[in-house]
């Protein structure tokens, strides 16, 4: 190493011991905490060694239970991230994308297993971690750089990182680093990091006095290496244009100006403003043994430390930082409760037995029946004489030894703690509630079980919170455009999006969607049932409001929208077709947007104009009439003509014939023009 590598890993090294010795008591008291809980006789653990050797040692564990609890009521309620916009730039569309995505990452890239592991952890000692980092989409394909996020448990961090000692800050933003201690066999050591010396970076014993890290190996067989995240601020340069076409601002760094100023140059409608310095935060990866750097520093992607701190109850006593979880607290008292547990047993396997305490001489050779009191109806004896050969009477048994009773304190004890426990902890359903009692009482029961756990959740949520922050500066960096993202909706729908798709607007010109370039959010903790769970209760929410509205007048227009709901909402895989076919009709009528562009397709041609088959007939009769009065019109005019023709022909009859016949012949004239001007009408 250089001579500046030499200093910098001496000091990484000097950080490290400091920053463990700040935290050794909590160290101490979390391992505690999970040993006693989780290992194989834990509760036992540094309790009584001595005295309880070869002793009875019950478990009657009641705090696994009321942990159990608590779990299951993070499991039914977890917390998630939402993300919402932080300036007018920002729509509210942009922040739908921008959860979809965080969905999509969180389900599909371990975020469960991390987050499930550290909300344990914080239960049981009070203090857990996970990390956030990066992986690539296709880790086969040497061409595809594409990468996405990635959560990754920590287990036992309290073991394994160790924060800036000058960090106060609960979610731990204010820590400038962080080291994660990562134990290595030799093995696997000399595997990883070939040619490299198998030193530990960091050993509990030289910090310590002894090791804490409870391994079936050898603590000589592990090797711990060090990864520290560490923030750094540098100054760069940047390049502001004002694109006039797109309306929008651009920002160049100096690599990426050096490459478009010359096409900047020759676009009129992209204007210089200014040249800036601005301070731009990056983390940079330190990975070292203790005697050298074992990788070259890099800079990973976000502006955040990756690893998200988590606490369970968690003060200052002077200017000392403390945390605990649900086990610490109980400790002593389940060490008691089982110490009178297990006394009371060995009472119990003796009890109702006297043994008989008899002269040695008078069992002589009838030892066998002594050894199987409770099989045998009688028990003999060498009787005792006196020096004159009779037989001493009440000799041989000289009296009984009494079997151990539970005295009056240890049973009140044995109550108290109990009590107490309940109390602190919460029975189970039958101990805490009446069946009796009312629904007001049964409530008031559960919300006083809810506080007691309140605290853990404030503050688990405060660290989902903080990980949206971090997640969103990853995001920025590696989900850029023409990237194709997988989102899940709020309510549990799957959907891909193309990021910063150019598509033709109504008047034809290009306009880009899907774009967050540019876009700012602000991280929340939003809690409540996900997914399947909150389509369930959607369905049975809506099929209540549909009953109920079934007895009100005038309230049927809510009916199809809320039947469009429940099919929409149906979690079922087998009505499949039936939620497909509700889907075009919402989409159909407006009452849902679509998504994808099969669906962008389907509502423009449903949009346009269509051919009514009913009209379509009332077009054709009308046409077949316009036909037969074309043709009735016809046969009119021939009438008309050929009525004429007969009263010319009339009119030259009347000329040759005797005037008394005149009037019956105009008569008949009239007649004729008259039928022929109705068949016209008609």
């Amino acid at each position: 190493m250089t001579e500046k590598e030499t200093k910098q890993h001496k000091k990484f090294i000097e950080d490290l011991r400091k920053d463990a010795q700040a935290v050794e008591h909590q160290s101490r008291a979390a391992s505690k905490d999970m040993n006693f809980i989780d290992a194989e006789g834990g509760m036992w653990h540094d309790w009584n060694d001595e005295r309880f050797k070869n002793r009875t040692k019950l478990q009657f564990d009641r705090i696994s239970q009321a942990i159990g609890v608590a779990v299951g009521k993070w499991n039914t309620n977890r917390v998630g991230v939402i993300f919402k916009p932080s300036d007018e730039a920002t729509s509210d569309e942009n922040a739908e994308l921008e959860n979809g995505i965080y969905r999509g990452d969180f389900r599909e890239n371990g975020g469960k297993l991390a987050v499930d592991n550290a909300v344990d952890e914080v239960f049981k000692c009070g203090q857990a971690c996970f990390k956030l980092g990066t992986k690539f989409e296709d880790e086969e394909d040497p061409e595809n750089d594409n990468q996405r996020s990635e959560w990754r448990p920590i287990y036992n961090s309290y073991d394994h990182v160790f924060w800036s000692r000058q960090s106060k800050a609960i979610d731990k933003r204010d820590a400038p680093y962080v080291t994660e201690i990562e134990p290595f066999t030799i093995d696997s050591f000399e595997e990883t990091y070939p040619g490299k010396a198998a030193n530990s970076a960091f050993d509990t014993r030289s910090v310590w006095g002894h090791s804490r890290f409870n391994w079936r190996l050898h603590k000589d067989d592990l090797i711990n290496v060090a990864s520290r995240y560490e923030k750094i601020e540098k100054k760069r340069t940047v390049f502001v244009y004002n694109n006039l076409e797109e309306n929008k601002v651009e920002v160049y760094s100096e690599e990426q100006h050096e490459k478009e100023k010359s096409r900047l140059k020759k676009n009129s409608l992209i204007i210089f403003i200014r040249k800036r310095k601005i301070i731009k935060q990056e983390v940079w990866k330190y990975v070292f043994s203790g005697q050298e750097f074992l990788e070259k520093p890099r800079r990973v992607i976000g502006r955040e430390l990756p690893i998200i701190a988590m606490y369970g109850i968690r003060s200052f006593v002077d200017g000392v930082e403390h945390s605990r979880g649900m086990v610490r607290k109980q400790i002593d008292p389940s060490r008691l409760f089982n110490t009178i547990v297990s006394q009371t047993a060995e009472v119990a396997s003796t009890s109702g037995q006297k043994i008989p305490i008899v002269d040695a001489d008078s069992v002589k050779g009838l030892e066998d029946h002594y050894a199987d009191i409770q099989n045998s109806s009688f028990l003999p004896m060498n009787p005792q004489r006196d020096n004159d050969g009779k037989i001493v009477a009440g000799s041989g048994l000289l009296g009984f030894y009494e079997p151990g009773q539970l005295d009056g304190n240890s049973a009140a004890i044995f109550q108290l703690i109990t009590q107490f426990m309940t109390d602190t902890l919460g029975g189970v359903p039958q101990d805490t509630l009446d069946p009796n009692a009312s629904g007001k009482a049964i409530n008031a029961i559960l919300k006083r079980e809810d506080l007691g756990t309140q605290q853990y959740f404030d503050n688990i949520a405060n660290a989902i919170e903080w990980s949206g922050v971090v997640w969103e500066g990853i995001r920025r960096e590696i989900y850029t455009s023409g990237r194709t993202v997988n989102t899940i909706g709020f309510d549990g729908t799957e959907s891909r999006q193309i990021l910063g798709k150019i598509e033709l607007d109504s008047q034809g010109d290009q306009v880009e969607i899907n774009s967050l370039e540019g876009k700012r959010f602000k991280s929340y903790s939003d809690s409540g049932p996900q997914y399947e769970t909150q389509r369930e209760e959607t369905v049975e929410i809506a099929k209540g409001i549909l009953e109920a509205i079934s007895r009100i007048p005038g309230a049927e227009q809510y009916s199809m929208p809320l039947l469009f709901t429940i099919f929409d909402n149906m979690p079922s895989d087998g009505m499949r077709i039936v939620k497909e076919f509700n889907r075009k009709l919402m989409l159909i009528q407006g009452i849902v947007k679509p998504e994808t562009d099969e669906e962008k397709q389907m509502v423009a041609q449903a949009q346009q104009p269509q051919e009514d088959p009913q009209q379509k007939l009332v077009e054709a009769a009308a046409n077949q009439q316009n036909a037969e009065a074309r043709q009735l019109d016809a046969s009119s005019l021939d009438k008309v003509a050929s009525a004429e023709k007969k009263a010319a022909e009339t009119q030259k009859i009347l000329t040759e014939t005797q005037g008394n016949k005149v009037g019956l012949l105009m008569d008949i004239r009239d007649r004729q023009l008259k039928q022929a001007e109705t068949g016209f009408l008609n």
